[in-house]
């Protein structure tokens, strides 16, 4: 919330998209935390379409077209995730958006896919680095969809909605690269492993700690919405105020 009151194109421990997303929910639905978990619950609801859509894809029929979705739909991640806005949320949708183009290529041997492909990969790219894990495994399939024109546009495609980002994060000495060092050293895998089961739900209580959206640059003041957070949020805001006071 506090990220998205000051747009940049990028931030010590995230891209932007998750906190300008956050903004237009609240500026859209109210500013309220039902108003806040609109843009998540639209991206949960997505990412269950993409499911039927991927399993369309594989041949599956209308019945397990509808198993898939249902599967994804009570699953545990997109279920938290659905539940807050964060940069997994629209990840997940990027993921299957990118995963059922990819599955499309080699069917229909049609190039035009490519800058599409591209386009999601890019979209992705700007929203959390880790794509580029999916992308990469993806290289490693069918070898000759990748001749011809069209994979070429595609990868010229994948930098122009990245580029701004990337050009942020250079220009910054790569923060978020800072960020995650200082969570691996804090946290390790275990927070990770755990993370379902250690998010926490929206608690006033009194004498207990209220983890802010994980986008909270520091020095800005806390924001009026706290969402509920896995113990990683709190310790990513940590590292981001490592970050800049180190820049400091």
């Amino acid at each position: 919330m506090a990220a998205g009151d000051k747009p940049a194109w990028g931030y010590v421990d995230q891209p932007p998209p998750s906190p300008l997303m956050a903004r237009a929910s609240t500026a859209v639905f109210g500013d309220s935390p039902s108003g806040l978990r609109v843009a998540a619950t639209l991206a949960g609801a997505a990412t269950v379409l993409l499911a039927a859509l991927i399993a369309r894809e594989l041949g599956g029929a209308a019945r397990v077209q509808a198993l898939a979705a249902g599967c994804a739909a009570v699953s545990g991640y997109v279920l938290v995730v659905g539940h807050m806005v964060s940069t997994s949320s629209f990840d997940l949708v990027a993921w299957g958006a990118i995963t059922g183009i990819a599955l499309r290529l080699p069917r229909t041997r049609d190039g035009r896919w490519w800058p599409l492909l591209g386009l999601a990969i890019g979209i992705g790219l700007f929203n959390k680095h880790l794509v580029v894990l999916l992308a990469a495994v993806l290289i490693a399939g069918p070898r000759d969809v990748l001749r011809g024109r069209g994979f070429l546009a595609g990868l010229l495609v994948v930098g122009l909605p990245a580029l701004p980002t990337v050009l942020w994060q250079i220009d910054h000495d790569w923060p978020q690269l800072t960020v995650a060092d200082g969570i691996r050293e804090d946290d390790g895998g275990e927070n990770r492993a755990m993370f379902p089961g250690r998010s926490r739900t929206h608690d006033r209580s009194p004498g207990r700690a209220q983890p802010y959206a994980r986008a909270r640059p520091h020095g800005v003041p806390a924001p009026r919405l706290r969402l509920c957070s896995s113990q990683a949020s709190a310790r990513r805001s940590t590292a981001a105020r490592r970050v800049v006071d180190e820049a400091a």
